[in-house]
């Protein structure tokens, strides 16, 4: 029986879809799209209703909660700003499942912006006490359904668990996921080419290599883990102490924990030591138990910093890969600090000449015939005769007369070059930056010279602002008002690019009248973000001039202090971070990188 409330025929109305758990569980077993089906119901509805629907939202990640759920969060924008009338959902569960936080949240978002909510057989008022009673209730009935949903969800999974099943939604590397036969569930089965990689894991690292050894290794071979595309020391130790890999199920060792920073709930996973479960699985194991058991007996290098230490990085945290977003490290170095000077070659030489005149004349002697005569080691032979240029390397100036005697080579062509030598001290490495990434493309940079140049960006960061103070006045009301008008253009533009691809899809919208179409929207979105530049300097004003009190202080008492913890302190007062970017590296290009300073306003 559907309410006597009127719609406006000229309102706005956008429709919100999402999948409950009971839809994926029945989209396993029939296959089709739930969002379509119930998309196809809503338009049914607006038609009775003779309203028209104006966009639709669709929810396609998993989220308990207002906070993991983006289409809701642009929907509560809209309704908040009163740009809708009302909101069409299948039934009034599929706004939250959240808890009593989320269903305050959308009660009062809705009732406040005085927007109603059109389900299949009711439409809802908030400002009315009866629906409002109506709805509330409505949603805390959802969310008890929703806990013990997912209560007889944990209790079933553990069942599986105990019988041997995989109930991950991932299947590590080496395996594939496989249903049961004649029976309910997953187990693993071996991906042959992933599984033998997985037994020279184990191998190596029995052998005492390192996790940072076996991530070089396998980064050179064709084969990426499961959520990356690269190796990693962290992703390499969790699998070499999987037991799955000896065909047994482990579950609760790794925990959810939440936790509320600055308001908002922040989910993280967490090593978990207690009530873990480890049974027999009814997969087959990839490695040995003696073998698994060995790798297991190898301790961890220890590289974390003892407590006490001093901060020796004065950009700790501040510095991030523009290609990867982590943050960047400091690589120190050790060993060559205090070396002795050490013996290096005068003059250059012609190396392929030289490499060509030694395989002229090595005549019927065999490498090992000259090695046993000169008496060197084979290596060095090999590289003296090398049949490519870029293994060559010069012989040892000892031994180059006999050489020469050996080979009744004439020539004194090469010997001043290869006998002439001077003692030359050796500099010592600087500390460097780099990303914590394997294999990142973002080259790293000396420490010292990254420092350096954040210094001078910020120094010419507080010249510009202070020259946009002098230019640009505070914004007023009128600025104001044409910020959010442009900002709503914006969104509208966008909107309109949304439904342009939506359209091409269905076929409503040919090839030419597309690109027509969106050429003429694009414009206008880059007409109205180049206008919309102009207005949020000033709206930045305000910021910009309590900013540039404290940014002076830095600059002046940043080059006085004598140590890292107190630099970086400073710099985290004005910056939020800075992004780091360098293509190119080598000799020469040692200061060829960029830095993006992100202010703190």
């Amino acid at each position: 029986m559907y309410n006597t409330i009127t719609l406006d025929p000229n309102g706005i109305y956008d429709v919100y879809l999402r999948k409950s758990r009971a839809d994926l569980e029945l989209e396993k077993i029939k296959k089709f799209d739930t969002l379509k089906q119930h998309e196809k119901f809503i338009k049914q509805r607006a038609k009775e209703l003779g309203i028209k629907i104006r966009k639709s939202y669709r929810e396609v990640v998993s989220g308990e909660s207002i906070q993991d759920r983006p289409e809701i969060q642009k929907v509560l924008k809209e309704v908040e700003s009163g740009a809708v009338d009302g909101i069409l959902v299948v039934e009034l569960e599929r706004l939250t499942r959240g808890d009593s936080k989320d269903q305050g949240t959308i009660a009062q978002t809705f009732k406040y912006s005085n927007t109603l909510i059109i389900t299949l057989n009711k439409i809802y008022d908030p400002n009315s006490p009866e629906d409002e009673e109506y709805f509330e209730f409505g949603l805390f009935m959802s969310r008890r359904e929703y806990k013990t949903i997912n209560r007889r969800m944990q209790q079933q999974r553990i069942a599986n668990v105990l019988e041997g099943k995989y109930c991950a939604s991932e299947p590590p590397f080496g395996y594939k996921k496989v249903r049961i036969k004649y029976d309910k569930g997953f187990t693993l089965e071996a991906i042959e080419e992933e599984a033998e990689v997985v037994r020279e894991m184990f191998k190596k690292r029995s052998e005492g290599l390192g996790f940072d050894m076996i991530c070089n290794w396998l980064n050179t071979l064709e084969f990426r883990p499961k959520k990356s595309d690269v190796w990693t020391p962290a992703t390499v130790s969790g699998m070499l102490s999987n037991p799955v890999y000896i065909g047994k199920i482990r579950w609760y060792s790794n925990k959810q924990e939440k936790k509320l920073i600055n308001g908002q709930i922040v989910k993280k996973r967490v090593r978990n030591k207690k009530n873990i479960i480890t049974v027999e699985g009814l997969h087959l194991g990839l490695v040995e138990e003696d073998l698994f058991n060995l790798a297991q007996l190898i301790p961890p290098k220890r590289t974390g910093t003892k407590r006490g230490t001093e901060l020796q990085n004065p950009l700790a945290t501040l510095i991030r890969c523009a290609d990867c977003g982590r943050a960047m490290q400091r690589r120190p170095y050790y060993q060559n600090k205090n070396q002795e000077p050490k013996k290096r070659r005068v003059y250059e030489l012609d190396k392929e000449k030289l490499r060509l005149c030694l395989r002229e004349h090595k005549g019927s002697y065999s490498l090992n015939d000259i090695a046993r005569a000169l008496k060197v080691g084979k290596n060095s032979v090999d590289h003296w005769f090398s049949a490519t240029q870029e293994k060559f390397t010069m012989p040892y100036a000892e031994k180059w007369d006999e050489l020469k005697a050996l080979l009744n080579i004439e020539t004194d062509e090469f010997d001043k070059a290869i006998k002439t030598y001077k003692l030359t001290k050796i500099e010592p490495h600087e500390d460097t930056l780099i990303c914590q990434k394997s294999h990142c493309t973002n080259i790293g940079a000396n420490l010292s010279a990254v420092e350096e140049q954040l210094y001078l960006s910020l120094r010419d960061y507080l010249l510009q602002q202070e020259e946009i103070l002098a230019t640009y006045t505070p914004a007023d009301e009128s600025d104001n008002i044409m910020f959010a008008s442009l900002t709503k253009d914006l969104d509208k533009y966008n909107n309109q690019l949304d439904k342009a691809y939506e359209l091409v899809e269905q076929g409503i919208y040919t090839g030419e009248e597309f690109a027509k179409r969106t050429k003429i929207i694009k414009d206008r979105i880059a007409a109205t973000e180049k206008e919309l530049s102009k207005y949020k300097l000033k709206m930045n004003h305000d910021k910009i001039e309590k900013l540039l009190p404290k940014l002076k202080k830095v600059i002046d008492t940043y080059p006085k202090l004598d140590t890292a913890e107190k630099k970086n302190k400073l710099l985290k007062s004005v910056i939020s971070y800075v992004e780091y970017k360098k293509d190119k590296g080598g000799r020469g290009y040692e200061n060829n990188f960029s830095l993006t300073i992100h202010p703190k306003f």
